[in-house]
Parts: structure tokens; sequence; C-alpha cells
């Protein structure tokens, strides 16, 4: 689960906690409508305030090795990316991630508001899987190990 979004990159940690449990409650109580229990909590950041907040909701925090697109990194701008085709983009996209991730792997989150991240997503798992040599695991054993 994520926070009660949209806010623009690095806001949601900038709230009043009251608000932050506000954003992380509601996000819980949606979910739990659909049927799905929250265990997992992927934050934009992990500020003292978000991390106690998903500790009193009883929230492991997820922390990706790599977001597409990044967000601490070097960010992608007109000239290194938008300017280009999306044909074009999915290379530059795969290098970013390949390029976080090195030998070792990790955990990748790609955000689906970005626009390009369902077009790339496929070539994405694509590439991790086939020319990589990297293994997808489901997100318990990246826990558990």
């Amino acid at each position: 689960m994520r926070e009660s979004q949209p806010f623009p990159p690095g806001h949601f940690a900038r709230q009043a906690p009251g608000w932050i449990r506000f954003s992380i409650v509601s996000a819980m109580e949606r979910l739990c409508d659909a049927g799905l229990q929250s265990t997992l909590y992927l934050a934009e950041n992990t500020t003292k305030t978000v991390i106690n907040v998903a500790k009193s909701r009883g929230l492991s925090l997820v922390q990706p090795t790599v977001r597409f697109p990044p967000t601490e990194e070097t960010p992608l701008t007109e000239k290194s990316y938008y300017h280009y085709r999306d044909v074009e983009r999915v290379p530059k996209a795969l290098r970013v991630v390949a390029d976080r991730l090195g030998d070792t792997g990790g955990i990748l989150s790609l955000d689906s508001d970005h626009p390009d991240s369902y077009m790339i997503a496929a070539f994405l798992l694509d590439y991790l899987v086939e020319n990589s040599g990297f293994e997808l695991v489901s997100i318990e054993e990246c826990l558990t190990e």
C-alpha cells in the first residue's frame, strides 16, 4: 500500500503527523473495503514520523533499491529522457534500473502514476528475467532473507 496520494514527490513526509496517520489509515481502510489486508508499506520517504506511524499500524516498511522514475538520484529531464520517442526511452529506463541494481539485485518499485511505467513494465520484467540474470521473487522472500 502507499499513502492516500497524489502528493507531489517529497510532500507526504512534510505533513503534520496527524495527516500522515490519517492518510495511512485511509489507504488501509480502502484496501480493507476491497478485501485486502495491509501488511507492507512502500513509503516515499522514511522519516521518523512515517516510521512511527507505520509501526503503530502494524505495517512493515519496504525500502526499494531502485525506483522508476528515479526520485533520489539524477531525475529524468526533457533533455536526458522525455525528448526521445517511446522506443528510445525504454533502453534508457532499463539502463537506469540495471545500473542501480548492480550485481546484487534488490527491490524494484515502478511508479504507476508515471506515464511510461505501463509501457516499460513488460520490457523491464523481460530484461530482468531473460537478459540480466536476476531472479524475480516475491516481496515476502526479500523480507525473510
